[in-house]
C-alpha cells in the first residue's frame, strides 16, 4: 500500500465516497425545485411512455419490476458499502443521480412506475427496484444488479474519515461551509 503524507491510499479513497455523495445531494437539490424546464423532460426518462426511444422492443427491455414502489419510499441516499469502489445513488423528487465508482460512471435519470431510466448510462438499461426494509436492489435489464442499504445519517462516516489536521498540507485548511453553495434565505 503507497502512502500518502502519511496515510494510506485507501484512507484517502474512503474521502471520495461520502464527498462525492455530498455533491450529488447539492446537484439534486439544486435542480429538484426546477418546474420550469422544458415540457418534453428529455423523452424516455419514465422508461413508458414509448416517445423519443427506440422503436419495436425497446419495452420488451424493461425488466420485470413494477412493485408499487412510488419515489417517496426510495427518497434518500443510498450506497453499497463505504469503500473507494462502491456505489452511491441518491433519489431527490423522483430524480436519481447514481455514481458507480469501479466502473467510473455518474448518471442521472428518473425514477417512475417501479424502475429507474438513467438518461446518461443507457447501457444498463432500465433498472427494475425492489425494496425490502432499509435494503433496495437494483436490477438493470443490462444483467447488472446493484444492492444499496439506505444511508441516511451520513454522522457514521465520520468515522471513517482520518483527521485531516494531522496532514501537513492541509493543517491550515478551512474545510467549513462554502459561502458560494450555501442557499441564501
Amino acid at each position: 500500500m503507497h502512502a500518502i503524507n502519511g496515510g494510506s491510499m485507501r484512507e484517502a479513497g474512503r474521502l471520495a465516497v461520502p464527498a462525492a455523495a455530498a455533491a450529488v445531494a447539492l446537484l439534486l437539490a439544486g435542480c429538484g425545485g426546477d418546474s420550469g424546464g422544458s415540457a418534453d423532460g428529455g423523452g424516455d426518462a419514465s422508461g413508458d411512455n414509448g416517445s423519443g426511444g427506440q422503436s419495436g422492443d425497446a419495452a420488451g427491455d424493461t425488466p420485470p419490476g413494477g412493485t408499487g414502489l412510488t419515489a417517496a419510499d426510495l427518497e434518500g441516499s443510498w450506497i453499497t458499502g463505504y469503500e473507494p469502489d462502491d456505489s452511491f445513488m441518491v433519489v431527490m423528487s423522483g430524480l436519481v443521480s447514481f455514481s458507480d465508482l469501479a466502473e467510473e460512471r455518474t448518471c442521472t435519470g428518473a425514477f417512475a412506475a417501479g424502475h429507474l431510466a438513467m438518461e446518461d448510462c443507457r447501457d444498463l438499461g432500465p433498472g427494475a427496484v425492489d425494496l425490502d426494509g432499509g435494503t433496495l436492489t437494483v436490477s438493470w435489464s443490462s444483467g447488472e444488479t446493484h444492492v444499496y442499504k439506505r444511508a441516511d445519517d451520513f454522522r457514521e462516516l465520520e468515522n471513517l474519515i482520518p483527521d485531516l489536521s494531522e496532514m501537513p498540507d492541509l493543517e491550515d485548511l478551512d474545510l467549513g461551509p462554502d459561502p458560494d453553495l450555501t442557499p441564501e434565505g
